[in-house]
């Protein structure tokens, strides 16, 4: 594995429409190139369990549900990949996810509108990130399904967000429990957070702490953590 290698062993990826796992970087024998190997979440998606011509490169978890993508045919995405390409994405930052979906900049006019509202701002003489930001801010409910979410990459943004109360994270490529403590820690008013359909890795501790008080309803399905885990 190349030492400047973007990709990393356990990592969280998107290719196309499909997310998985990286269990395997480097060479594979007979194929030119450094070689992704993949668990896919969708086991159709897989063609083997990390086997090439007797060599056991990787081991999946479910059987079938892995395959090999050469790194030189894979383009980087800065958003969500397009449907059915090769179009990839190690994960975005959740702040800019909400811009992206519910805020939008209309340079001809220099406005900035919240997307599904009538509202609109003036946005002569001020930063559009800054108006941006502002116009997300009263929102109580937030719906991010399949966005790539993977990270936080400035907990302040999220800390403006003082009305936010129910929040879905479903079907992103969220992975790190440490990282839902910060949203959680972040987000003052959340009660109700929707995390299904991302593989997280295993408790270490017990989820529940002092940053979880305020949350009501937290759902788990289809993320590797039981209900056994989280409270004990």
């Amino acid at each position: 594995m190349s030492e400047n290698s973007k990709f990393k062993l356990n990592q969280r990826i998107q290719v196309g429409d499909d997310r998985g796992t990286i269990l395997y970087i480097g060479q594979v024998n007979r194929i030119k190139g450094e070689v992704l190997g993949i668990e896919w979440d969708n086991i159709e998606r897989g063609k083997h369990s990390g086997n090439f011509e007797g060599i056991q490169y990787f081991t999946t978890i479910k059987p079938n549900s892995g395959s090999f993508l050469k790194q030189s045919t894979l383009t980087h995405c800065n958003t969500i990949p397009t449907s059915n390409t090769k179009e990839y994405s190690l994960g975005t930052d959740l702040f800019n996810s909400i811009i992206l979906k519910y805020a939008t900049f209309d340079t001809q006019q220099g406005e900035v509108k919240l997307n599904n509202s009538s509202r609109v701002v003036e946005a002569i003489g001020f930063e559009e990130s800054f108006n941006r930001q502002k116009q997300v801010e009263n929102l109580k409910v937030i719906s991010l399904l399949g966005y790539c979410i993977s990270k936080i990459d400035n907990n302040e943004n999220l800390k403006t967000l003082t009305s936010l109360e129910d929040l879905n994270l479903s079907s992103n490529l969220l992975n790190s429990w440490s990282t839902i403590s910060e949203i959680i820690t972040q987000l003052i008013n959340l009660t109700t957070l929707n995390l299904s359909d991302n593989l997280f890795t295993p408790l270490t501790e017990p989820l529940i702490n002092q940053n979880f008080i305020n949350l009501k309803i937290l759902y788990l399905n289809k993320t590797k953590i039981n209900w056994e885990q989280y409270i004990s």
